[in-house]
């Protein structure tokens, strides 16, 4: 007669699915945000500069655009080439969602003399705080914008501003990469891409 398992049994077996779920679990969920975010920023990387290739084709040289004004990169140019979900308007600034559950939206500043304009992209729309983990920088440049520093040549670029060209300088400087406090950490997005856009073992940010 084949007996079933005592409650002692059972008690045990699942104390020790819940001591593997609690180890793996927190690894997974980690793994997951990962993802999520290395895909959106390949996935916003693609889109935008497919979006400007095909402004190209009715406005010309995206190099001869006129982006100075706020706002006008997007309105005059772009805006009509991407999927967007909605526009939303608040603090004078344009925030652009897409159906994926990201959003972006455009930085604009008077003092700012280049004709650039720089681009806030937060992989998951409602977590946009924290540099390099859940907010990431991009600049569309109608200028040679880091030329002689990078081999980067699209419109569109993950932010590099003054980078050197070699990858451990991207975890220094004002700029760099870093869990250091004091650093702005723009160049996240380029550290993933640089890296085959994957978030690598030495990344300074947990998810």
């Amino acid at each position: 007669m084949k007996k079933g398992f005592t409650l002692a049994e059972v008690l045990i077996t699942i104390g020790i699915i819940g001591v593997v779920a609690a180890l793996t679990l927190p690894v997974l969920i980690a793994n997951y945000r990962k993802n999520v975010v290395v895909e959106r920023l390949k996935k916003f990387y693609t889109v935008m500069n497919q979006a400007v290739l095909q402004a190209t084709e009715e406005y010309g040289d995206w190099q001869q655009w006129d982006v100075a004004e706020e706002n006008s990169l997007m309105d005059n140019y772009l805006k009509k080439y991407l999927k967007i979900l909605k526009i939303e308007r608040k603090n004078d600034i344009n925030y652009y969602y897409f159906p994926d559950g990201s959003m972006f939206y455009p930085l604009y500043s008077e003092s700012d003399t280049r004709n650039s304009k720089e681009f806030v992209f937060c992989p998951v729309a409602s977590k946009c705080e924290k540099r390099g983990v859940e907010r990431f920088y991009f600049v569309f440049n109608t200028v040679s914008y880091d030329i002689n520093l990078t081999s980067f040549k699209n419109p569109i670029e993950p932010y590099s501003w003054k980078w050197t060209g070699k990858r451990e300088d991207l975890f220094k400087g004002s700029f760099g990469c870093s869990a250091d406090i004091s650093g702005r950490n723009d160049y996240c997005a380029t550290l993933i891409m640089v890296d085959g856009w994957q978030i690598s073992k030495d990344y300074p940010f947990g998810f």
